[in-house]
């Protein structure tokens, strides 16, 4: 890659390359699940998801929630 000042991180250069992410979030893992519905991941991806993350006592009854919050984003973004 190049830099703006047209260096490229292989020319001796002490800059580091880096990835900003505007929509990083720190919460529960859970949140994950209220956009799956939009993902079209399988059903050998979930339980791939579920021997490194267990599920947790209650998860059933939170899903809902974590869903509800991204369909409304949805409908009040996209109508």
């Amino acid at each position: 890659a190049v830099s703006s000042s047209g260096s490229s991180p292989d020319s001796g250069s002490d800059r580091v390359a880096c990835l900003f992410d505007p929509a990083t979030y720190y919460g529960h893992h859970e949140a994950e699940w209220g956009m799956s519905w939009c993902a079209s991941l399988g059903d050998d991806f979930w339980r791939g998801y579920r021997r490194v993350i267990p599920e947790d006592p209650g998860f059933r009854a939170r899903r809902p929630l974590y869903t509800l919050y991204h369909y409304l984003n949805h409908y009040n973004l996209f109508g």
